[in-house]
């Protein structure tokens, strides 16, 4: 099994890097292959140009390479903190540019007709682990569902899963060590679950 981790914070000694570099041993202890894009380290530009949205395409050589990462991966694992109620701005630009057309999702139909939307990522698993200096409200948080609704199940992915740790500022080392293994494991066993379907 293919595992793509995404890592996106800006501090590479931040619980969400932490987090990603243990997720990434917990595949490969469990002898899958795992792959860790850390977006801010390798400079990932985030800008959706009118081309690429009138091309449907990129042709930039790294938006092909972590479309390629996507395409063949089973398992994606996404890692960042809560921003205003959101994944950072490079993330979601990074969402923007790779999960485009023909490789997330379709529209097939007769050209001057209805089209009808084909998601291209059925039979792959999605975990996301954020991080939150706010306590979590009662009734979830809003971007679970932007995740779980609007991105993931948008694509295909069936029962894509969210791991949220909030209130950091008031946790304590041990309970973020813990929240780290858990996730780590959960991440894993997602994983294994959408293999064994």
């Amino acid at each position: 099994m293919n595992s793509l981790i995404v890592l996106c914070n800006p501090e590479p000694k931040s619980l969400n890097a932490a987090a990603a570099t243990s997720i990434v041993e917990a595949f490969r202890s469990a002898g899958h292959s795992a792959r860790l894009l850390d977006l801010y380290r390798i400079e990932f530009s985030p800008i959706l140009t009118a081309d690429e949205v009138n091309r449907r395409f990129s042709f930039d050589e790294i938006v092909q390479e972590h479309a390629h990462f996507v395409t063949t991966a089973d398992s994606l694992v996404f890692v960042h903190p809560d921003w205003w109620g959101a994944m950072p701005a490079l993330l979601k630009g990074w969402i923007d540019r790779v999960f485009r057309p023909g490789v997330a999702y379709e529209y097939e139909g007769p050209e001057f007709g209805t089209k009808a939307r084909v998601p291209l990522m059925r039979g792959k698993s999605a975990s996301v682990c954020i991080t939150s200096d706010q306590p979590l409200p009662p009734n979830g948080h809003p971007i679970e569902l932007i995740w779980t609704e609007h991105i993931l199940t948008f694509c295909g992915i069936a029962r894509p899963v969210c791991h949220i740790l909030g209130d950091v500022r008031n946790t304590t080392y041990r309970r973020r060590r813990r929240w780290i293994r858990e996730i780590s494991r959960e991440c894993v066993a997602t994983a294994d679950r959408t293999e064994d379907r």
